[in-house]
């Protein structure tokens, strides 16, 4: 619907101009693709089938938006790509799609988050149980040409025009190598479902006192913190949760029902993987920026402004008292250079220190605006920050982005690499419903 292939050749050719081989060009992409397009998985976005420029307004995309994304990154700079996916998986959870890139003679298969490493996903467990003789639970990958095949498609059944192979028998295979070839040192429990996490509150026997995850040796009573966290954040995307963490083994072998544990098959299972797959744990997520203006710092409201922030639920990820300068206050306010009080306005916020903040959020642009209040102290609204501590339309305390797009802007701005932090938040479900909500 969009003629998108040349956009998107300008947008990244600068990750592949480097690449000497097929595999650094299909990486560079797929790290990069997320902060280029400035997508996130989101079920609230308007449609299922979106164009790729309809995801980009709204920020959002579905499982197959965002896989529409990755494949016409890949297509744009020569890289041969495909969508593949499930209407739904063999237990009738709901519906996936992922990418394919053709290397090395073989189709491998990737996805918007991507994982370390190709034919490596939190959804390999699902894929592999698919039933090829089940049109609705087989796995497909499009096709230009006819195949005698088509893609189903859950939003509109009657579409037949989508070809596709099933290629079903390819991720079972991967399944079933995953299953037979474990690392020699290390075992892998998969969580899911209903309770899962609290099963795994009564350790089996093969778990030591101490578990790895991520290199770093922790308390078992953290690690299961740690999964639960990880579990609901598969949540809030509405995608099935897949936590694979690392434990020692300590004595005999685990596995699944077949294997003789004597456990469902969907509560323990050997895989192959050596990381923690969380693919989705920022879906709904926003960052912004926020400064805390120098009259704020010179009448002492700090604390209570930042109070306000974190009793709405708001969680600050970067935090820096700064001194600003003609250089960065003349990038920051480029949009009031000719205006008559532009003067004034730098030499007030250069009268004192500010502090920069990043907070996150699920909406956090929006709730941080609203949490301001309008920019005139004496126009804003009581209980807004602004409308409790202002009576100015410059001395207004706090500056806060206006847009997703403003507030990456902002943050690259006011912090360098490595000054906004990622930390496990244990009171997310004091904030949020299960779905992000």
């Amino acid at each position: 619907r969009e003629n998108w292939r040349k956009d998107f050749y300008e947008r990244f050719k600068k990750y592949v101009a480097n690449c000497k081989t097929m595999r650094e060009a299909i990486d560079s992409v797929n790290k990069n693709v997320r902060d280029e397009l400035l997508v996130d998985y989101n079920t609230k976005r308007e449609k299922p089938d979106q164009a790729p420029y309809e995801s980009m307004r709204q920020h959002m995309a579905s499982c197959s938006g965002l896989s529409i994304l990755l494949t016409d990154a890949f297509r744009a700079v020569g890289i041969p790509s495909r969508v593949a996916g499930t209407p739904a998986w063999y237990d009738d959870r709901g519906n996936h799609n992922w990418n394919e890139v053709w290397i090395d003679g073989k189709w491998r298969f990737t996805e918007y988050y991507p994982s370390e490493d190709l034919d490596k996903s939190w959804f390999l467990t699902d894929a592999g149980k698919a039933i090829k003789e089940d049109l609705r639970k087989a796995i497909y990958a499009a096709s230009f040409k006819p195949t005698g095949s088509y893609f189903p498609l859950v939003w509109d059944k009657d579409i037949r025009y989508v070809h596709a192979e099933n290629v079903t028998d390819r991720y079972t295979s991967l399944y079933r190598a995953q299953l037979s070839a474990p690392p020699a040192d290390e075992q892998h429990v998969d969580l899911r479902g209903q309770g899962a996490c609290r099963e795994f509150e009564r350790p089996c026997s093969h778990q030591s006192g101490r578990i790895q995850r991520r290199g770093k040796a922790v308390r078992r009573s953290q690690h299961r913190r740690y999964a639960r966290h990880e579990r609901r954040t598969h949540l809030q995307g509405r995608e099935e949760p897949v936590v694979h963490s690392k434990v020692h083994k300590r004595q005999g072998r685990i596995g699944n029902q077949e294997r003789g544990s004597g456990r469902p098959d969907h509560y323990l299972e050997i895989v192959y993987e050596v990381k923690i797959f969380i693919q989705l744990n920022t879906i709904f997520m926003e960052k912004t920026l926020i400064l805390l203006k120098p009259c704020t710092v010179q009448r002492r409201l700090i604390g209570e402004v930042i109070n306000r922030i974190e009793r709405k639920g708001l969680r600050i990820v970067g935090l820096k008292m700064m001194q600003l300068d003609d250089a960065i206050l003349n990038e920051h306010y480029a949009h009031l250079v000719d205006r008559p009080f532009f003067p004034w306005l730098t030499a007030s916020m250069k009268s004192a220190p500010v502090i920069a903040m990043c907070v996150e959020g699920n909406s956090a642009v929006t709730v941080v605006r609203n949490i301001v209040g309008a920019t005139n102290g004496r126009k804003a609204a009581p209980g807004t920050i602004r409308g409790d501590l202002s009576m100015s339309g410059q001395e207004n305390i706090i500056h806060a982005s206006d847009s997703i797009e403003t507030a990456e802007i902002e943050m690259k701005r006011f912090f360098r690499e490595g000054e906004i932090f990622e930390y496990p938040d244990p009171l997310h479900d004091y904030f949020y419903a299960p779905d992000g909500d």
